[in-house]
C-alpha cells in the first residue's frame, strides 16, 4: 500500500514538472525541491530552543539563575587554577627568607658518640716513659729496677669511650647576611607584583569570557529572530502562492533562504555552548556545568588622551616586577662580593666523656672547649671574580629587558586605544544601520504584502538586517574586551571604572607638574 501511495505521487509530481517545463525549468525544479522538503512546504518550519530569555543568555541549559560578572570574576580569583599556583610561589619565596635570616643566626646542636678502639701511639713516647730507651741511665731508673708503668704497646688493650656535648657555631658575615635577607625582601616583592599581574590578567580573561558568552547567545537570538522573519515571508509567499500572486519558485526560495539559515543557527548553538564552558573552566567549575549570564554590561565611552594613557606605564606589574629584578640582581652582587671581605666564626662546645656510660655526668668527666676565627680572604683563584662578572651582565641585560618592555608596552597601550576607538565608532554607526535595517525590512515585507515588492528585494532586506544586527553585536563586544585590555594595559585592574582610571591619572600628573 505504501508503495502504491509513492508510486500516486510521483505520477502526480511527474505530471506538475512535465507541464511547468514547458514554462520555466526553474519552476519544475522548485517543484521537486518542495515535494522533498515536507515540514517547509507544510508550513511548518523547527523552532530552535531559544539561547536569549530576557536578559539572560543560557550559555549550558539547566542553570537556575544567571551569573552577573562579578560573581564570574570573584569566583575566578577564589578557584582559578593558574592563578592558585602563581600564589604559591608567594609560600616558596617566604621559606627562601626563613633561610635567609639564618644566615646570620648561630647553630646549636647536641651531639652524643661512642667508640671503642686500640691506640698504642703514646707507649712509643719517651716522654711518658714509654719504650726501651724510656728513663735511660737516670737514678730511678737504677732505683725502680728497671721497672715501668707503661705497658707494651703490645700490651695496651681497647679502651671504650662515651661523649656527650653540646656544639654552637657563629659566623657573622654582615655584608652577606644584608644582601641575603635583602634580596629575600625583594624576590616576595616581586612575588607579590606577578600574583597581582597574574590577578588582572585572569579577570581580563573572565571579562572576555563572558563577553564572549553574551555575544554567542545574542548572536543566536539574531539567527533566531532572522529566522522568524524568513518563516513569515514563507508564508507570506505561500499565501501568495494560492492567491495567484507568486510562483512556486518564490515560494522555494523563501523556503531554501530559511533551510540555508538552519545550520549557522546550529554552528552559533555550539559556540554558545563552548564559551560557557570556557567561562565555567576559568571560574575553576567542571566544563559543561549549566550556565546561564547576563547582558546587561555597560558600555565605558569616556574620551582617553593618548598622552595620558601612556603615562600609566610604570603602574603595569610586568614592569614594576622588572625594576624589582633589576634590584634583586645588584643585591645578589653584593652577597657574591661579601666573600672577600673579612669574616668572623665563633666555636663553643661543652660536655662530658667518660669510659663508663654511668660515670658519663660525674664530677670531672665534663669537658668544654671555645674558639674565635678570623677569616681574611686573600685569593681563591679568581672564582669570585668571575661570579661577579656573571652577576654585572645580568643586570646589564636585565635593564635593557626593561626598556623594550616599557617600549612595547606603550606600543600596546597605544595599539589598544586605536582599536578601542574604532569599535566605538563601529558601534555607533552599528546601531544607526541596526535600526535603519529594522526599518527596511518592515517597509518592504509591507509592500511585499501589498504585491508592490519582489521577493528577492525582501530576501536582501533580510539578510542586510541579519548583517547589520551582527555587526552592532560584534562592535559592542569588541568595546567591552577592548575596554578590560585597555585597563590592564594602563597597570589597573580591568574591573575599575574608566572614569575614575582617568581621574587618578590626572591627578598623578598634577602631582609631578607642580607648574
Amino acid at each position: 500500500m505504501r508503495y502504491a501511495k509513492l508510486i500516486v505521487h510521483g505520477k502526480l509530481l511527474g505530471r506538475w514538472v512535465g507541464l511547468l517545463s514547458t514554462l520555466a525549468p526553474s519552476a519544475a525544479l522548485a517543484v521537486a525541491a518542495l515535494a522533498l522538503m515536507p515540514g517547509l512546504a507544510a508550513g511548518q518550519p523547527p523552532s530552535p530552543a531559544p539561547a536569549l530569555s530576557g536578559e539572560t543568555i543560557i550559555a549550558i541549559p539547566g542553570a537556575t539563575e544567571s551569573l552577573a560578572l562579578a560573581s564570574c570574576i570573584q569566583a575566578a580569583l577564589e578557584s582559578n587554577a593558574e592563578l592558585q599556583a602563581v600564589r604559591e610561589g608567594r609560600g616558596e619565596l617566604a621559606g627562601q627568607m626563613v633561610q635567609a635570616r639564618a644566615i646570620g643566626l648561630p647553630t646549636l646542636d647536641l651531639s652524643g658518640t661512642w667508640t671503642r678502639g686500640r691506640d698504642p701511639s703514646f707507649a712509643f713516647d719517651q716522654t711518658f716513659g714509654g719504650g726501651s730507651e724510656g728513663f735511660g741511665d737516670s737514678a730511678l731508673d737504677s732505683l725502680l729496677g728497671g721497672i715501668s708503668f707503661i705497658p707494651s704497646p703490645e700490651d695496651i688493650p681497647a679502651q671504650t669511650f662515651w661523649r656527650t656535648s653540646l656544639n654552637a657555631h657563629w659566623e657573622l658575615q654582615p655584608t652577606l647576611i644584608y644582601n641575603a635577607i635583602s634580596a629575600a625582601g625583594l624576590g616576595i616583592r616581586r612575588q607579590e607584583i606577578l600574583i597581582a599581574d597574574a590577578e588582572q590578567k585572569t579577570t581580563e580573561a573572565v571579562m572576555n569570557a563572558y563577553h564572549a558568552a553574551v555575544l554567542a547567545g545574542e548572536s543566536v537570538a539574531a539567527l533566531d529572530a532572522d529566522l522568524a522573519a524568513k518563516a513569515e515571508f514563507l508564508e507570506t509567499t505561500r499565501h501568495r502562492l494560492r492567491l495567484g500572486l507568486s510562483t512556486p519558485l518564490d515560494t522555494l526560495r523563501a523556503a531554501v533562504g530559511y533551510a540555508n539559515l538552519l545550520p549557522q543557527r546550529r554552528s552559533a548553538e555550539q559556540r554558545l555552548r563552548d564559551a560557557g564552558a570556557n567561562l565555567n573552566v576559568l571560574i575553576g567549575r567542571p566544563a559543561y556545568t549549566p550556565i546561564a549570564v547576563e547582558t546587561d554590561a555597560p558600555l565605558e565611552l569616556e574620551v582617553i588622551d593618548p598622552d595620558l594613557a601612556v603615562t600609566a606605564v610604570t603602574r603595569r606589574p610586568d614592569i614594576s616586577e622588572l625594576d624589582v629584578y633589576q634590584r634583586i640582581l645588584h643585591r645578589s652582587r653584593g652577597a657574591i662580593k661579601s666573600e672577600h671581605h673579612p669574616s668572623l666564626a665563633a666555636d663553643a662546645s661543652y660536655g662530658y666523656v667518660t669510659g663508663e656510660l654511668p660515670e658519663l655526668t660525674d664530677e670531672g668527666h665534663d669537658f668544654w672547649s671555645a674558639s674565635v676565627t678570623l677569616k681574611v680572604p686573600l685569593f681563591d683563584g679568581l672564582r669570585t671574580k668571575g661570579r661577579i662578572q656573571e652577576a654585572e651582565a645580568q643586570i646589564r641585560r636585565a635593564r635593557l629587558q626593561c626598556e623594550e618592555a616599557l617600549r612595547r608596552a606603550r606600543l600596546e597601550i597605544l595599539s589598544i586605544l586605536g582599536d578601542l576607538e574604532a569599535a566605538r565608532r563601529n558601534h555607533a554607526a552599528a546601531k544607526l544601520n541596526r535600526i535603519a535595517a529594522d526599518d527596511a525590512l518592515t517597509q518592504v515585507s509591507l509592500r511585499y504584502e501589498l504585491g508592490k515588492a519582489d521577493y528577492i528585494s525582501v530576501l536582501d532586506v533580510q539578510a542586510d538586517r541579519l548583517l547589520a544586527q551582527s555587526n552592532r553585536i560584534q562592535a559592542r563586544n569588541e568595546v567591552l574586551t577592548l575596554t578590560a585590555s585597555l585597563k590592564r594595559a594602563m597597570g589597573f585592574a580591568p574591573t575599575v571604572p574608566l572614569r575614575g582610571i582617568l581621574d587618578a591619572l590626572r591627578r598623578e600628573r598634577a602631582e609631578e607638574s607642580p607648574d
